[in-house]
């Protein structure tokens, strides 16, 4: 399977956003914890015209979704300290 890459005819509406991705990341987390392995790819397929899926690959928006969740892990404990 081919690598994604984003069209530029896409609406800013229609594109998917990084709260999408972000939920991707942790579901793919989550299967890799029950299977052992992380999936390589995950899919979207935006509502329009032919509901054709998006392929991304897990591992170029993986690094960000372990920052965010890190940030959000040191939030809750300072603020369970305070």
């Amino acid at each position: 399977m081919s690598s994604f890459k984003r069209r530029s005819t896409m609406a800013a509406g229609r594109e998917t956003r990084a709260g999408t991705m972000l939920q991707l990341c942790l579901y793919a987390e989550l299967v890799g914890q029950l299977q052992g392995r992380r999936p390589d790819r995950v899919m979207v397929v935006p509502p329009g015209k032919g509901f054709s899926p998006e392929v991304f690959r897990i591992d170029h928006y993986f690094a960000y979704h372990k920052l965010v969740k890190r940030r959000l892990e040191e939030a809750v404990e300072t603020e369970q300290h305070t």
